[in-house]
């Protein structure tokens, strides 16, 4: 959940911290790569890398257990556990017994069963993903705007709002729904054009997994079993997760299982705190399979191998074409879409694809080197496993594979451009709607120039790498930005992937901050002016009487409102599980439904302010200036949050 610039900022900045093996000097010159690419890499080598890497961040960053395997020429030449899967227990991790959850590398399961079921003609790429789905779930249509296509949503370009807290993990088993119902219930709004903007959508790739399973004729988590798990031979491997047994849901994991599935944790200060199992299963095609270490270097050894293992063939050649081929790309960028896949470099142009995945607290990732013949994966069981999970292939490949480059310099001539590129970017995968999109209003993104020449997001450092608008991260060179220039400005940010952040001209003037500031300055006056003994003895119409009367309550209101709104911002910095989980709190309820009343209230107030000018007697001129001036502040302000989605407590 945390927002994508600050997790790039926070992989770049440990980077250099997981090469225990490798100087931590910058060259000066280019270094020849230790082996070729046709070379495989010395197992025991490999071990020491990784073993080194591997428990320095487990010692640095707090993981309680980490798996790891590395598959090269059709064997497994790496295969381990490290720390535990039961802290209390004692229970080490076991490579082929121990299940992590993989999160999001699931889509790359469904992607394969829907790509099988295009290639033998039982669903078109091209096609509305509504012909495949029963009616309550299709996606209703939009004025304007074409059908959802299976191409977009195997993209992550259905053009879908985003939505997190309180929809997409579960802890209480009694609130989960089936697929179809998960589906139906908890649908997005359609914001954006299909095909057109790249936000990640856990929404679309569920959709996609329904969609495959009702033209399969099997449910999502049986048609998994039966095309890819069982004749891959990955019986430690499954798309159902813990939770008693109820009509209308899928069968939970197997008994068999469930012992061996390690616990999710996160670091308490003083220890591993153990968190109830997360469940996603009304969005399971996105993010419901747990593996093992074992499990996934077959899967990775079938990807390699064009979809064969053991002489059984799992997928045809059409599917392992197709998450080799790009199925839509982004100009100037060097990433794009392989199938669902996320196609990528590293260093020397070597390409990749692969997909990484993450709950609350599992964290995973999966890559493969096609020109290696490599596949690496890696998941941890703590919240706080990322960086090593998205840093530990990379250092694989670059530590045997890459020739060592002088960093590239920063550009003086960059300074004489910084009004091009500065400002505040928010992302296009976002809740636009309701309570949602207020509290993540704030996670964008600021971007500076500085000296003497980096562009700076969030405090990381990248240098120019080529045509304008091209930026590579100082310390971690193999994680790109690029800047969409548009008449001499920076309109759009384009990440690693194809994710699109744009222009954020709200929080680039500070417009909800001043009005907050002003709203609260005036509500203080209003409140102060309460004890003056003049207020009291003035002559007043009725309608003064009336609307002066207003203005008290409006003002504690709009005083109350912002400040429990930045109180459980701040509760999220620093606990979110509990907003995830939680979400909606009832502080954020108290403080949407405060504003909503201080609107109504200033609504009723400015159409009684015409009336409070008319007549003899009663306020003199300067007061009834400051009244109407007041009441602009008041409802201006009450009219931005409910632009922003503050003010909808039915719409969390």
């Amino acid at each position: 959940m945390a927002n994508l610039a600050a997790r790039l900022a926070r992989l770049a900045a440990t980077f250099l911290l997981l090469l225990p093996c490798v100087a931590l000097a910058q060259p000066t010159a280019t270094a020849p790569a230790r082996l070729a690419p046709i070379q495989s890499m010395p197992p025991a080598e490999l071990e020491a890398l990784v073993d080194a890497a591997v428990r320095q961040a487990m010692d640095r960053d707090h993981i309680a257990g980490v798996t790891v395997a590395v598959v090269q020429d059709g064997k497994v030449i790496l295969k381990k556990g490290y720390g535990y899967a039961d802290v209390a227990a004692l229970k080490p991790v076991d490579p082929d017994r121990t299940l992590f959850r993989v999160g999001s590398i699931t889509k790359t399961f469904t992607w394969l069963m829907t790509l099988n079921a295009i290639e033998h003609g039982r669903m078109r790429l091209d096609a509305p993903v509504n012909d495949y789905l029963p009616p309550k779930v299709r996606v209703p249509d939009h004025p304007g705007y074409r059908q959802v296509e299976l191409r977009d949503l195997m993209t992550h370009t259905p053009g879908f709002e985003d939505f997190v807290l309180k929809a997409f993990f579960l802890r209480d088993p009694a609130r989960l729904q089936s697929l179809d119902d998960g589906l139906a219930t908890q649908r997005p709004a359609r914001v954006f054009p299909p095909g057109e903007v790249m936000a990640y959508s856990n929404y679309g790739a569920a959709l996609t997994g329904d969609a495959v399973a009702h033209a399969e004729g099997q449910a999502w988590a049986d048609l998994l079993e039966t095309e890819i798990l069982r004749p891959a031979g990955m019986d430690r491997t499954t798309g159902r997760e813990i939770y008693p047994p109820r009509p209308g849901l899928p069968a939970p994991m197997p008994p068999a299982l469930q012992p061996d599935m390690s616990r999710p944790y996160h670091w308490a200060g003083l220890g591993f705190a153990a968190d109830p199992f997360e469940l996603v299963g009304r969005f399971a095609p996105a993010g419901a399979i747990s593996s093992t270490a074992g499990d996934m270097a077959r899967y990775m050894t079938l990807l390699l191998a064009g979809g064969v293992i053991d002489g059984h063939t799992i997928y045809g050649p059409g599917t392992a074409q197709a998450i080799r081929m790009p199925m839509r790309t982004y100009p100037g960028d060097e990433s794009a879409i392989d199938g669902g896949f996320f196609q990528n470099t590293l260093g020397d142009g070597l390409l990749t694809y692969g997909h990484n995945g993450a709950t609350i607290d599992f964290h995973s990732d999966l890559v493969l080197v096609p020109a290696l013949r490599l596949g690496v994966f890696v998941a941890g069981n703590t919240e706080s496993a990322e960086v090593l999970t998205q840093s530990l292939p990379g250092l694989i490949v670059r530590r045997f594979y890459q020739a060592q480059h002088p960093p590239l310099p920063p550009q003086p001539s960059l300074l004489s451009e910084a009004a091009t590129y500065q400002g505040e970017y928010s992302p296009a995968r976002r809740p636009f709607h309701g309570l949602q999109a207020f509290a993540l209003a704030f996670r964008g993104s600021s971007v500076s120039v500085a000296a003497p020449g980096y562009l700076v997001l969030d405090g990381e450092r990248f240098v120019l790498a080529g045509p304008p608008g091209l930026f590579q991260d100082v310390d971690n060179p193999h994680i790109k930005l690029r800047a969409v220039i548009d008449h001499g400005r920076a309109t759009k940010l384009v990440l690693d992937g194809g994710e699109l952040w744009g222009r954020d001209v709200l929080h680039e003037n500070r417009t909800l901050g001043l009005a907050a500031l002003v709203s609260a300055l005036v509500a203080i006056g209003v409140l102060f002016g309460l004890l003056s003994p003049a207020r009291w003895r003035s002559q007043q119409t009725t309608v003064q009487r009336i609307a002066g009367a207003l203005r008290a309550p409006i003002a504690v209101l709009l005083l109350l409102a912002p400040v429990l709104f930045i109180l459980k911002l701040q509760a999220a910095l620093n606990d979110q599980n509990s907003v995830v989980y939680g979400w909606p709190q009832p502080s954020v309820l108290l403080a949407s439904i405060s504003g909503l009343i201080a609107a109504v209230l200033s609504a009723t107030v400015a159409a009684l302010t015409p009336f409070t000018w008319l007549g003899s007697g009663g306020w003199g001129l300067w007061r009834k200036i400051r009244f109407t001036a007041t009441v602009l502040v008041f409802a201006g302000f009450s009219a931005l949050l409910a632009l922003l989605g503050a003010l909808q407590p039915w719409n969390p």
